[in-house]
C-alpha cells in the first residue's frame, strides 16, 4: 500500500499529461516526451531492484544446486567434500562443517552425533550419516529465502511518512494545477506542473534500497524478517540480553595446554582426542575441533567410561588415560603435585576452565579452555555501547530496544522492541518465527554492522527525500514564473529521475556489511 499509492498517483500524473498533450495541445512531440518520461520511470523502477534480485539469486542458486530427492526419516551418507542435501541430525561420524553459505562467516564448526546439519553447508572432513528431518521448502535455506522475500511487505516508519507526504503533496499539486488552469486556461503550464511530482520516486526507491540491504544481510548471516525491524534496530536506545538459553549452549574454546615431564603437545592432543572421542561434553568438542584444525589423527579408544560432570577414563594403545577434574584424578588414586594445584587454581581465578590429563597414573598435561560465548557477549555489549546502545534491564522492554536471545524462549516487549535471535544454526533445526531478526551464527558481529548499515541507509534516504521535495518546489516556482514550459519540465523530470536512479544504485551497492 505504502509503495503502490505514490506509484498510482504518478501514473495519474503521467496519463493526464499524455492526454493533455494529445487531445488538448495536440502536440505529438510533447506526447512523445511524456511517453519517454514514463518509459524511463518504468525502466528505472525495474533496474533499481537488480541488486536485491542478484542477492536473492545467490541464495536461490545454492538451494537449486542441491540434487536430492531424500525423504523425511531417510538415512543418507554425506561423504567428505560434499554439500549437505537436506536438514537433518547426525547419526554417525564427526566432521568439520563449513556453514558459510548460511552464516556468511568462514568459521568452521565441529559437528558430531546428535548435532544438526543443514542443507547447503559443506562437509569438509569425514563421512557423515544423517537422518533427514526437513526437505524442500521446510529447510533452513528455503525459510531464509522466504523471509527475505516477505521483508519488503513491512515498510519502515520513514517509508510510511514519505508515502503519506507524497500522497498529500500529489493531491495538492493536482488540485493546484487544476485551479491554475481554471483561472488562466494555460494548457502548457498545466502540463508542465504535472511533471513536478518527484517525491513519489523517493518512496518507491526507498523500498528498493531496503530490499537490497535486507537481501545482502542474508548473505552475511543476518536475516531480517521485516524492513521496519531493520530501521528500528538501527535507532534502538538500548539492548537487553536474554542470555540464559544462549549461554546454555556455550561452546568452549581450546585455548592452550601446559605439558609436564617433556611430553610433546601434538602427542598429548592425539592421546586426549582419542580418549574424548565418545564424550558428549563441550570440552570434548573443543579438543576434537583443535585436533581437526591441526590435522592430528586420533583413534577409537579400546575402552571408555564417563563420569558425569567430572571427566572420562579410557584405554588408548594399552595406556590408561584420564581427562577431567581434580576430583576424578583423586578418586583414581592419582597424586596431584602442589605446582599443578597452584596452576589450576590460578587458571580458575582467570575464569578459565581446565582439564587435567593423566597417563598411567602420571599427570602429563593441563588443558585450558575459554568460554567463547561469554567473551563474545561482553565484546558485543561494548561494541553496541560505542554506537550509543547501552545495556538495559527487562523493565525497559517497552521502549525501542533490542531483545537478544536464542529466539525460542518467550520475550516480552512492546511493538517498538526488536526481537533478535542469535545462534539459530546452533539450535535444534527450528526457524524462530517470533524473531524480527535472525543471526544464523553465534557471532554478534553482523548485528553491529547491521545497525551501522541501517543508520547509513536512513540518513541517505532522508537526504534524498528532502532533495526531491525541494526540487519539486523549485520546479513548480519555475513553471509559475514562466521559465519552464512543458518541454523543459519534461527534461527536468528526466534529469531528476536519472539522478535519483544513480543515487539509489550507489546506496544499494554500498551495503555496509563488508
Amino acid at each position: 500500500m505504502y509503495t503502490i499509492a505514490p506509484i498510482v498517483l504518478n501514473a495519474i500524473f503521467m496519463l493526464t499529461a499524455l492526454c493533455l498533450a494529445l487531445f488538448a495541445a495536440r502536440d505529438l512531440l510533447l506526447a512523445g516526451f511524456v511517453a519517454l518520461t514514463g518509459c524511463f520511470t518504468l525502466l528505472y523502477y525495474y533496474f533499481s531492484g537488480g541488486r536485491a534480485r542478484k542477492n536473492l539469486a545467490k541464495l536461490e542458486n545454492l538451494r537449486k544446486s542441491l540434487k536430492s530427492d531424500s525423504k523425511i526419516g531417510e538415512t543418507i551418507l554425506v561423504p567428505s567434500g560434499e554439500r549437505i542435501p537436506a536438514d537433518g541430525v547426525i547419526l554417525e561420524g564427526e566432521s568439520i562443517l563449513n556453514e558459510f553459505p548460511l552464516t556468511g562467516s568462514p568459521q568452521q564448526i565441529m559437528k558430531r552425533k546428535d548435532d544438526w546439519a543443514y542443507a547447503v553447508t559443506i562437509n569438509e572432513d569425514g563421512d557423515l550419516k544423517i537422518c533427514v528431518k526437513q526437505t524442500g521448502e521446510n529447510t533452513m535455506i528455503a525459510k531464509v529465502i522466504g523471509a527475505v522475500r516477505e521483508a519488503g511487505k513491512f515498510p519502515t516508519v520513514f517509508q510510511k511518512k514519505m508515502a503519506l507526504t507524497a500522497v498529500v503533496f500529489g493531491a495538492v499539486i493536482l488540485s493546484g494545477s487544476a485551479a491554475y488552469f481554471w483561472k488562466t486556461g494555460n494548457i502548457d503550464a498545466l502540463t508542465a506542473l504535472l511533471f513536478m511530482f518527484f517525491i513519489n520516486h523517493g518512496v518507491f526507491f526507498a523500498g528498493r534500497i531496503w530490499g537490497a540491504r535486507v537481501s545482502k544481510m542474508a548473505l552475511h548471516g543476518a536475516v531480517v524478517r521485516k524492513a521496519e525491524a531493520f530501521e528500528k534496530a538501527a535507532f534502538a536506545s538500548g539492548v537487553i540480553f536474554n542470555s540464559d538459553a544462549y549461554l546454555s549452549r556455550s561452546k568452549k574454546d581450546f585455548s592452550y595446554m601446559r605439558a609436564f615431564w617433556g611430553a610433546l603437545d601434538n602427542d598429548i592432543l592425539a592421546l586426549v582426542a582419542s580418549a574424548e572421542k565418545y564424550s558428549d561434553h563441550p570440552l570434548a568438542d573443543a579438543i576434537l575441533a583443535e585436533a581437526h584444525r591441526k590435522g592430528i589423527k586420533y583413534k577409537d579408544p579400546e575402552s571408555f567410561s564417563m563420569t558425569k560432570g567430572e571427566g572420562v577414563t579410557a584405554v588408548v594403545d594399552g595406556a590408561e588415560v584420564i581427562v577431567g577434574s581434580e576430583n576424578l584424578l583423586i578418586d583414581n588414586n592419582i597424586h596431584i603435585q602442589d605446582e599443578i594445584k597452584k596452576y589450576v587454581e590460578a587458571e580458575k581465578q582467570k575464569g578459565v576452565d581446565t582439564a587435567i590429563v593423566a597417563r598411567d597414573k602420571k599427570i602429563i598435561c593441563v588443558i585450558s579452555f575459554g568460554d567463547i560465548k561469554r567473551a563474545e557477549l561482553k565484546t558485543a555489549a561494548a561494541q553496541l555501547e560505542t554506537l550509543g546502545i547501552k545495556e538495559a534491564g527487562k523493565e525497559d522492554a517497552n521502549r525501542r530496544v533490542l531483545i537478544v536471545g536464542d529466539g525460542t524462549a518467550g520475550a516480552d516487549g512492546s511493538s517498538e522492541a526488536v526481537l533478535v535471535a542469535i545462534g539459530v544454526l546452533g539450535g535444534s533445526g527450528v526457524f524462530p518465527e517470533k524473531a524480527d531478526i535472525l543471526l544464523m551464527g553465534d557471532s554478534f558481529g553482523a548485528l553491529q554492522k547491521m545497525i551501522v548499515s541501517g543508520r547509513e541507509t536512513a540518513a541517505a534516504l532522508k537526504i534524498m527525500f528532502i532533495s526531491l521535495f525541494g526540487l519539486s518546489i523549485i520546479g513548480i516556482l519555475l513553471v509559475w514564473i514562466g521559465f519552464f514550459g512543458p518541454y523543459k519540465a519534461a527534461l527536468f523530470h528526466i534529469i531528476v529521475e536519472s539522478f535519483v536512479f544513480i543515487s539509489v544504485l550507489h546506496i544499494a551497492k554500498k551495503d555496509g556489511m563488508v
